[in-house]
């Protein structure tokens, strides 16, 4: 059981790491203010993804011809998203598998969910994965997979 639950702390943990956006991936891309923006973008916790996802356009549309080329840029990055999904994919399907197998199948399916949810925030999606991470406890006895790690730690000292 410990073995599932941390399992699926690496799964919670490792879902929401990746960002629908790419933000950061741009931003290796780019050079000058809108690097420093990107930059700022992507530590952003509060600004919903969508509100985020717009000014990742824009900032992708005008870079400038002169300075690096533009379509250069798009397409560099549309290889690189293509690339990042085929990724994410893949894990999510391995991840998938084991929370069945965990038989928690459900709850990984919500967790997706929030990943790629455009409406709301980093900041909402990782209290809502908490949440989720919390309701999973309760339901399997443990407030915590450290709580319940200690406690079986202490007992089998005490023996």
């Amino acid at each position: 059981m410990l073995f599932h639950l941390l399992g699926l702390t690496l799964l919670i943990s490792s879902t929401l790491a990746d960002s629908p956006l790419y933000i950061d991936e741009l931003e290796d891309l780019v050079r000058g203010p809108d690097r420093h923006i990107l930059d700022a973008m992507d530590d952003d916790d509060y600004t919903p993804r969508s509100e985020l996802k717009v000014k990742v356009d824009l900032i992708l549309a005008k870079q400038s011809p002169h300075i690096q080329p533009t379509v250069f840029i798009q397409k560099a990055f549309e290889h690189i998203v293509e690339m990042k999904e085929s990724q994410r994919l893949a894990k999510n399907k391995f991840w998938q598998a084991r929370a069945d197998e965990a038989g928690v199948g459900n709850l990984y399916e919500k967790i997706k969910h929030l990943q790629t949810d455009m409406t709301i925030n980093e900041l909402k999606a990782k209290s809502r994965a908490r949440q989720l991470w919390y309701e999973m406890n309760i339901r399997h006895g443990s407030h915590s997979s450290e709580e319940g790690y200690y406690s079986r730690y202490r007992r089998s000292v005490r023996a």
